[in-house]
């Protein structure tokens, strides 16, 4: 196996267990040093984070769904160490609205194949409007 293909490979299980809400599983593929990012200039989750502070933000954006997102996978590219994915996102609020939006994640692995930059790009109004419902309080 390539170095490609397991990076591929454990990014798909990233984001299944994104769409399972298994962040113990989740937290197991990220080194130790990793950080996540998030575009955006008006949501407080945009920019870099250490683990910690995205576990606390995944946590809270979580409590707004009725139960994790399916996040359907339209498209992967790896090349060295990096690993980008098209991918939709379907859930629903706790309110019962929908929730789904579009994102370009770009993933950078380390020699052991550990997730040490996660980024995320998204529609950012869609979530400001629905997921945020206008608030910055996260």
């Amino acid at each position: 196996m390539t170095v490609e293909q397991r990076n591929r490979e454990t990014a798909l299980a990233v984001m299944k267990a994104i769409g399972e809400g298994d962040s113990a599983s989740l937290f197991r593929m990220y080194a130790p040093n990793a950080r996540f990012w998030q575009i955006g200039k008006h949501l407080k989750t945009a920019g870099w984070h250490d683990m910690e502070s995205t576990g606390r933000m995944a946590a809270q954006v979580f409590a707004r769904l009725a139960s994790p997102p399916k996040m359907t996978i339209l498209s992967t590219t790896a090349e060295g160490d990096r690993v980008a994915l098209e991918a939709e996102s379907h859930g629903r609020l706790i309110d019962g609205r929908p929730y789904e939006n579009q994102y370009h994640f770009l993933l950078r692995f380390d020699a052991d194949g550990k997730v040490v930059e996660f980024k995320e790009y998204l529609d950012t109004l869609y979530a400001f409007e629905t997921l945020f419902d206008g608030k910055t309080d996260l």
